[in-house]
């Protein structure tokens, strides 16, 4: 079996997924799900690649967020998205499929199907669009049977038992909402001693699954972006709260904005990462769409936990006060 790979940041994800449509011919599929499409070079690269994947015979879907959700992400940093741009360029092409969803979706997938080859599946936390490419993020490259098994779930299929890696996640339209039970059965683990995790936004339900961690003695250290791009007054009001709860808490914040959803779980001195889609936030438990994987693979653990080491080390601990409106946080923990 294939170990999964990690890839760290923007450019090492849409480098690889370009790679993979472009070796595709007729009759092959590709199925990329995707939360924002933004305007940017590399963006459109991805769009071209799709439209001339389609010429040459390839069956291709796009499917994007198109909730108020997004629209309200796109409001409140001012930015836009391609698309209407991409619903045009599949109005001539009949093997180009654009989906504009209007189930909350926040899952980032894409699916390769090969003939003659290995299935591949890409999934994580990383959107489309040129404002993303100094993000600190990470996606998973997996093929074979894990590529398969991401297909099966996404389609509602029960996950094989005891088989790594494992796929969690929300599918509203089936009504499964697995992430918020998953997390909280991990946090609260007597066996966990430490917790690690590199994530861009909490509020109190993030915060208060943490707490179950350190309501056991674990050691927990987190790191948040000093200025995240979205939710700086809910980031700080959980964070605030979660350190008035005692307990071996460690917080930095890194001067980049993080963007990541990931964590590493350390249990009688094995490493289990649980890394996706899906943010410490009530939306994204109860609401969205989301996809997680939980990885044991000891090669993948160890390149995580080395972006981690590297995360940690540039981050800087954050003050013993941290300013907030507790009414602005509660607007963007309601709506965020």
């Amino acid at each position: 079996m294939t170990s999964p790979t990690l890839l760290s940041g923007y450019d090492a994800f849409v480098d690889a997924l370009l790679a993979e449509v472009a070796a595709c011919g007729p009759g092959d599929r590709v199925h990329v799900l995707t939360y924002i499409v933004e305007p940017g070079e590399s963006s459109q690269r991805v769009l071209g690649a799709l439209a001339g994947a389609a010429e040459r015979g390839v069956w291709v879907r796009l499917a994007c967020d198109a909730t108020w959700a997004s629209w309200l992400s796109r409001f409140v940093e001012r930015t836009g998205t391609l698309l209407p741009a991409a619903r045009r360029m599949a109005a001539g092409e009949q093997r180009l499929r654009v989906i504009a969803r209007r189930a909350y979706d926040h899952s980032k997938v894409a699916l390769v199907w090969r003939r003659g080859t290995q299935p591949v599946a890409f999934l994580g936390g990383i959107n489309l669009g040129d404002r993303f490419r100094p993000w600190r993020d990470f996606a998973l490259r997996l093929e074979g049977d894990s590529a398969r098994r991401v297909r099966a779930r996404l389609r509602g299929e029960p996950p094989a038992p005891g088989v790594d890696p494992e796929f969690v996640l929300n599918l509203p339209r089936r009504g499964r909402y697995d992430l918020e039970a998953t997390f909280r059965a991990l946090c609260s683990d007597p066996g966990v001693t430490r917790l690690r995790l590199v994530h861009a936004y909490l509020d109190y339900t993030g915060a208060g699954i943490l707490r179950l961690a350190l309501a056991h003695g674990a050691r927990v250290e987190l790191v948040l972006p000093r200025v995240p791009n979205v939710y700086p007054h809910a980031n700080a009001a959980a964070l605030s709260w979660l350190r008035a709860q005692g307990g071996d808490l460690e917080v930095r914040l890194h001067p980049d904005m993080i963007h990541a959803k990931a964590a590493l779980f350390e249990r009688d001195g094995e490493p289990e990462a649980f890394l996706g889609s899906c943010n410490l936030k009530r939306n994204s438990f109860r609401l969205f769409g989301e996809l997680n994987a939980r990885v044991r693979d000891l090669a993948f653990c160890a390149a995580l936990a080395g972006e981690f080491d590297l995360l940690w080390t540039e981050a800087s601990p954050a003050p013993a006060r941290l300013r907030y409106g507790p009414l602005r946080a509660w607007v963007e923990t309601r709506f965020g």
